[in-house]
C-alpha cells in the first residue's frame, strides 16, 4: 500500500507544529495497522447453530458418495489442501476457482486450500470430455464435469476434478467449477430438494452458494465432525455444538 500525501507549495511550508506532529503519528499508527490487519491470518470462522433443516440437507448430501451410497459415512480432508489447475482454463475459469477456493477458506476449518501447481493433491482438469479418462480412467461419460475422491480411514487425502472446455457456457463451466470442487471435500451427493443449491440434482447454472449451501459446508468441517462418523454419532454431535 503506498499512500500519498500531498504537501502545499515550497514557499508556504513551515515547520511541524504539535498538531501537525500528532497527525503525523496517527498516520503512521493507521499504516501499521493495516499493515498488520494484512499479515493477520484469519479468524477461526464463529461457531453456530444449526436448524434442523440444515442438519437433514447434510445428511443427505454428507454422508456416502453419489456411486457408493451403502458407506453412509462422513469422508473429510484434514491439514492443506494443495490445488493444481491444468489443461485449457480460461481467465474466467481461474477467476471462478480463486473465488470458489477463497469462500471454502472462509467457511472451512481445520483445512486450506492453497494454489500449487507442483504438488497438489487436489488438481483440477480443465479439458474436453474426451480427455476425461486420460486423466481420470473412472470417470463416467456423459457429464460436463466429474469429480472423484481417495480416503483412508475416511480421511481424503486426493482427489481429481474434471471440468469440461467445450459445449458449455462460461457460466455452466463456472457452476461445474463451484460444485465438483465443493463436493470432493466430502459433500459428495446430490438432492432433488433445493434448485437454487449447488447440490441440486438437475442441471443448473447457479454459481453462489445459498445459506443452506454454506451451512452444510461449514457443518461437515467443525471440529466435533470426524472422519468415518455416521449419523447418529452427526447428530449427537450437532446436539453438542448447538448447545455451545
Amino acid at each position: 500500500m503506498r499512500l500519498l500525501r500531498r504537501f502545499p507549495p515550497r514557499k508556504y511550508r513551515k515547520s511541524l507544529t504539535q498538531g501537525a506532529i500528532a497527525t503525523f503519528i496517527f498516520s503512521i499508527l493507521v499504516v501499521t495497522g493495516v499493515w498488520y490487519f494484512l499479515r493477520v491470518p484469519p479468524q477461526t470462522p464463529r461457531r453456530r447453530h444449526y436448524s434442523p433443516e440444515e442438519v437433514s440437507y447434510f445428511l443427505e448430501v454428507g454422508l456416502g458418495s453419489e456411486y457408493n451410497g451403502r458407506d453412509r459415512t462422513v469422508k473429510k480432508w484434514q491439514g492443506e489442501i494443495r490445488v493444481g489447475v491444468f489443461g485449457s482454463p480460461t481467465v474466467a475459469d481461474l477467476e471462478a476457482i480463486a473465488t470458489v477456493v477463497a469462500e471454502l477458506n472462509e467457511l472451512t476449518q481445520g483445512i486450506h486450500l492453497v494454489k500449487d501447481r507442483s504438488h497438489p493433491n487436489l488438481k483440477v482438469y480443465l479439458v474436453p470430455p474426451e480427455q476425461f479418462r486420460d486423466y481420470l480412467p473412472d470417470a463416467i461419460p456423459g457429464n460436463y464435469g466429474f469429480f472423484w475422491a481417495w480416503w483412508e480411514d475416511h480421511q481424503i487425502h486426493r482427489a481429481i476434478v474434471l471440468i469440461s472446455t467445450v459445449e458449455i457456457t462460461q457460466t455452466e463451466r463456472n457452476h461445474l467449477i463451484r460444485e465438483e470442487i465443493t463436493q470432493s471435500l466430502g459433500l459428495m451427493r446430490d438432492s432433488w430438494r433445493y434448485q437454487d443449491s449447488i447440490f441440486y440434482e438437475g442441471w443448473t447454472d447457479t454459481t453462489e452458494y445459498t445459506q443452506l449451501d454454506r451451512a452444510v459446508i461449514s457443518l461437515l468441517y467443525e471440529p466435533e465432525i470426524l472422519p468415518g462418523m455416521s449419523e447418529a454419532e452427526v447428530l449427537e454431535a450437532v446436539r453438542q455444538i448447538n448447545l455451545e
